[in-house]
This record gives structure tokens, sequence and C-alpha cells, in this order.
């Protein structure tokens, strides 16, 4: 098993997406991507999902549903960063509702990026047991 981070980037714009997985996998997380919600709960089945960089406007499901549904799969709270092209007060509500997740609002650094995510991974309570189905 790695003890490297594993961290699923899900962003429907292939460009966005592509260029947050080469900046974690640089920084040395273990990283994947999918183009939109369901795309993500699929590869999160089966296996460990450390924490989530998630766009909030997807073309099937916005992300707050995709992170609860993330979230019940895990059976823990995983820290989530979203991205929105949108600074509307509102967005930053339900940001800070969803619980252990940070908001980026496009366009952000991608050191804003490495240092949330950072930051989120170390203050997110640990893992209590793997579950049966998390793969190595």
């Amino acid at each position: 098993m790695s003890g490297r981070a594993n961290i699923l980037v899900v962003e429907d714009v292939a460009m966005v997406r592509r260029l947050v997985e080469l900046a974690l996998g640089r920084a040395g997380y273990e990283v994947s991507g999918a183009a939109d919600g369901a795309q993500a709960l699929q590869h999160a089945t089966g296996r460990r999902v450390d924490a989530v960089v998630l766009d909030i406007d997807l073309p099937d499901m916005d992300g707050f549903t995709v992170a609860a549904r993330l979230r019940a799969m895990e059976g823990r709270t995983i820290p989530v960063i979203f991205m929105t092209t949108s600074g509307a007060p509102g967005v930053a509500a339900k940001v800070a509702a969803a619980g252990d997740a940070a908001l980026l609002v496009k366009p952000f650094s991608l050191q804003d990026l490495l240092q949330t995510l950072a930051s989120g991974l170390t203050h997110s309570p640990p893992r209590d047991a793997p579950t049966a189905n998390a793969a190595d």
C-alpha cells in the first residue's frame, strides 16, 4: 500500500482537470480524475479516497451532492476542496455547511490549491479502519 494520499479530482473541463491532476501528481499525491459526478462515484467504489478536489457545477449533479454521496460511501468525512467560478455569497455558506471543506474560486493559483489540500489532509480525522472493499 502506498503512503501517499489518494486525491480524486472531479472537473468537467478536461484542461482544468488535467492541470490540477498534474500539479497534484508532481506534489507527490496519487491522483485520479473524473469528468462528472457519476464517474466520481464509480471511481470511488472499492477505492480509498483521502480527499476530493471538486467542481461545484458539474453536468449531471452538483458538487455538494457528489461530496455527500462520496462521504456516505466512505463512512467518514472526506476533506473536500470545492472549486467554482462563482464567488456568490450563497456558495461560501453552502461550503461552510458541508463541513471539512474549503472553497477556491477560479482562477486560483496551484500554490493555493496545494496549501489548501495539505491543510485539509492535516486536519482531517484519521480513518478508523480500512473498509472491506478498500484497494491498496
